[in-house]
């Protein structure tokens, strides 16, 4: 492998980094605007920097490498802190769901699994059965949510079409983004429901705490199921896979850490499940 692209997934491993590595490939690599931008366009810039931060290797790399690492750094700090106010809101909104409910991915990685400053998240998934559709809508549009898209050239908000809404019910197993601008930032919801297919997955969620609020999430086991079913409906949907949805390493990391994290009673826990929901072929 060449060895900007080996320093790169060296980069990655956050939770069981290899020193004797990473200082061989400091001393080999010489292509670091290659090194960059690949870290930049996986969204791991954060992920190298705490690497190298804990390994007190800040000093070794290339300066103008460092300085744009550790704004990368920065920026997903001020990024999260804008993501957990958010989540914090949402907390207080699905208070009133009278439906079963839990929310996916970043909001329960950034809390849970990764420490500040790597994760990073765009938008908003939560799963509910697909019969409970039209109150999560409702919930959401009684809040001053709209659904559409963000327009960032004239940073505006456009209502989708209901061709809009129809399609992405039928083909992707999920409704038309929910946004709303609160505190000068955009908020956007995804109401994910492809899982409905799966009978009980939505049966025993959990609590996780946002600040002085809490949200319904899945099982720690239901939760890495997802992450790869989701992975693979990436892989598998020929316009995703096109854009290369399918092959950001930060969905890879997600599950990579996930595992990393648990003992041997969640791999237990997990193939029973795994046989349980039928979802061999994704997991």
């Amino acid at each position: 492998m060449e060895q900007s692209m080996e320093l790169v997934l060296e980069l990655t491993r956050v939770f069981n980094y290899r020193e004797n590595c990473i200082q061989r490939l400091l001393q080999e690599v010489s292509d670091w605007p290659k090194v960059l931008g690949w870290l930049a366009y996986n969204r791991m810039g954060g992920a190298a920097f705490y690497i190298l931060q804990k390994l007190g290797l800040l000093s070794k790399v290339n300066r103008e490498f460092r300085t744009a690492l550790t704004a990368m750094f920065q920026y997903n700090l001020s990024k999260q802190e804008l993501f957990l106010q958010g989540l914090s809101y949402l907390s207080q909104i699905f208070q009133q769901a009278e439906f079963p409910y839990a929310f996916l991915k970043g909001a329960y990685l950034s809390t849970c699994i990764y420490p500040p400053g790597i994760r990073t998240s765009n938008d908003y998934d939560v799963l509910i059965s697909k019969d409970n559709v039209a109150k999560c809508e409702k919930l959401l549009l009684d809040n001053g949510f709209t659904q559409g898209k963000y327009l960032i050239d004239k940073d505006e908000i456009q209502k989708a079409t209901r061709a809009e809404i129809i399609s992405s019910r039928m083909n992707r197993g999920e409704t038309v983004p929910f946004l709303k601008r609160y505190q000068g930032k955009i908020i956007e919801l995804d109401i994910n429901f492809s899982l409905d297919m799966v009978p009980g997955f939505l049966i025993d969620t959990i609590g996780f705490r946002v600040g002085q609020f809490s949200l319904q999430g899945l099982s720690e086991e239901k939760c890495f199921m997802y992450l790869c079913m989701h992975l693979f409906k990436e892989a598998s949907v020929y316009n995703w896979v096109k854009i290369g949805r399918d092959l950001s390493l930060y969905k890879f990391l997600d599950i990579y850490a996930f595992l990393l994290q648990k003992g041997k009673s969640f791999w237990e826990n997990l193939a029973e499940q795994i046989l349980q929901y039928g979802c061999e072929r994704e997991c």
